[in-house]
């Protein structure tokens, strides 16, 4: 097999039912642009049905302010995170923002890789996705397991409202 004749960097992003967002990095590989538009396009459909959250591509001109569903993962706090290899043995792991409960196993943990949505979403990544622009294959998945993490948000002390009055800190 052969190496991808164009490879592009595309960004999917997800908007939860609280207005968080996220997003996720692919280093798609096809024989033209076209094929890899339409390769992102069946991604960005395969992450939506894995996912609670509203997936978009953050490439097109307009913005997409759509949210997602509440449901058990509703926040992107809870990530399903999908572990790959590539062809020289470097790992690559993909977190999808609020998955769906279907897509894990009874111990709410462990992806269910043969659920059908999940599965899917694993065959896209392994026939689109590749690690680097020199592999002549996509990566192979590996496993995937629940990840939790809390939404870090700035705060800044300064006031820049001009109707105040008063100078800026």
């Amino acid at each position: 097999m052969a190496a991808p004749v164009v490879a592009l960097r595309y960004s999917i992003g997800f908007r939860d039912s609280k207005g968080f967002t996220s997003r996720m990095r692919f280093l798609i590989g096809d024989a033209t642009v076209t094929a890899i538009n339409t390769d992102a396009n069946a991604l960005v459909v395969l992450l939506q049905a894995v996912s609670n959250a509203h997936a978009y591509r953050t490439d097109l001109q307009t913005p997409d302010h759509t949210y997602g569903t509440t449901a058990q993962y509703a926040t992107t706090e809870d990530k399903a995170e999908l572990t790959f290899l590539d062809q020289q043995g470097k790992i690559h792991r993909f977190q999808v923002p609020a998955p769906k409960a279907a897509g894990f196993n009874t111990d709410t943990e462990t992806v269910l890789s043969s659920e059908t949505n999940m599965g899917n979403l694993i065959t896209g990544i392994s026939t689109y996705v590749y690690g680097s622009i020199t592999d002549t294959s996509p990566m192979t998945y590996v496993s995937g397991v629940r990840v939790r993490r809390r939404l870090v948000r700035k705060a800044t002390g300064f006031t820049k409202d001009p109707t105040l009055g008063i100078p800026e800190e």
